[in-house]
């Protein structure tokens, strides 16, 4: 079992023996609803459930044997060494905060966690401006959000700093063991600097001065030799944050300078005004042709004697409408009386609207049409 346990970082409690210590242990990480059970010399950590969050940033994740707690002795107090493993990035701030209880000084959030909560916000906005890019007519404009994303910014950069300065405060400083540095390539075959442990008979390294096995002193110690530490989460972090913050200026610089539809060129401006009434006599058309651009759409206020036809087509087909040729168009309601309705331009272009009488009497009409540079939900027959 122990053979299995990779060392990270280590902390000294001192002037505490290790009964006082793993006593202490248990009774922290059980109110943070985390089981334990001693195996030998470790304690192993279990999820006794779904109450907090802690395990998924601190000690412990499922039920692997590689979450463990060492206790080794030492002559000024008890060595606790945590287990190292893909996932302990993520948990140093909580056992950092563990070290603390047991040194009688204040808990605190991690720096590093800060930045992590606001990676997964970064990730978040981005996922929602790749929906704007996807579904760019659904009227949700992504440079709404760049004042909420400056004033995340800036608060993630002030809590940050403020617990980065924190940390040297006596009530929240703990130092790192320095007495062993764990090389970058531990556990991997062919590597320099092993030894074996002359009281245990298991594989140690030149630059520890105890055994991590058995806690036993050490005649061999090479300094100059550093490890891997959270510098690289750190910049992986930033390197995130920087990256998504990049990727979000130059969306909206796009979305800004080539627009997904082509905005109405008409504030509100007057088509055709008949002035006053006019006669469209039996089987006879009137017809208005306007320029309007895609997603908006035509305003109709009038006031005729009686229901008449009001068809709007394009370009082509008005050419083949003309020829008497099949064509298609867009039928406005029949009943086309005292009121008004409007008709919404399906993409940009020269449209028609064509007035038919199909009745056996003259009507009289008086009609306004207006182009509105909004476009409302509105659908035509």
């Amino acid at each position: 079992m122990t053979s299995d346990f990779k060392p990270g970082k280590a902390y000294l409690v001192g002037g505490k023996g290790i009964e006082q210590v793993k006593s202490e242990i248990k009774e922290w990480l059980a109110q943070k609803e985390i089981e334990t059970e001693e195996k030998g010399d470790f304690i192993q950590l279990y999820r006794s459930g779904y109450k907090t969050p802690f395990h998924y940033f601190a000690l412990t994740y499922g039920y692997s044997d590689e979450n463990k707690i060492k206790l080794v002795p030492h002559d000024k107090g008890t060595l606790v060494i945590f287990s190292e493993n893909s996932t302990s990035m993520l948990r140093h701030g909580m056992r950092k905060n563990l070290v603390r209880s047991m040194q009688n000084k204040k808990e605190i959030m991690d720096p590093d966690d800060i930045l992590l909560i606001a990676g997964i916000i970064c990730m978040i906005i981005l996922l929602i401006w790749l929906r704007s890019v996807a579904w760019p007519r659904n009227g949700y404009n992504f440079l709404y959000n760049i004042p909420f994303i400056a004033i995340t910014l800036i608060l993630v950069l002030y809590f940050y700093l403020r617990q980065k300065s924190l940390l040297a405060n006596p009530d929240y400083y703990i130092e790192e063991y320095a007495g062993y540095v764990v090389p970058q390539d531990y556990g991997k075959s062919g590597t320099k600097r092993r030894s074996i442990c002359p009281s245990c008979n298991k594989e140690t390294y030149d630059s520890w001065d105890i055994c991590l096995h058995c806690g036993k002193k050490l005649e061999h110690r090479k300094d100059g030799q550093s490890r891997k530490n959270e510098k690289y989460f750190l910049a992986v972090i930033v390197f995130v944050m920087l990256l998504s913050g990049l990727i979000i200026l130059y969306g909206n610089v796009s979305l800004f300078n080539y627009p997904s539809s082509p905005p109405d060129y008409y504030s509100y401006s007057i088509v055709y005004s008949s002035n006053g009434y006019m006669q469209i006599k039996p089987s006879e058309t009137f017809i208005v042709k306007t320029d309007i651009s895609g997603g908006y759409r035509l305003l109709f206020d009038y006031n005729i004697s009686s229901p008449i036809k009001v068809l709007c087509m394009d370009s082509d087909n008005y050419d083949l409408y003309k020829k008497e040729e099949d064509c298609n168009f867009y039928n406005m309601p029949d009943k086309f009386a005292n009121g008004e309705t409007y008709f919404q331009a399906p993409y940009s272009g020269t449209w028609h609207i064509i007035f038919y009488n199909n009745s056996d009497q003259t009507v009289k009409a008086n009609i306004l049409i207006m182009r509105k540079n909004r476009a409302d939900t509105y659908k035509t027959n």
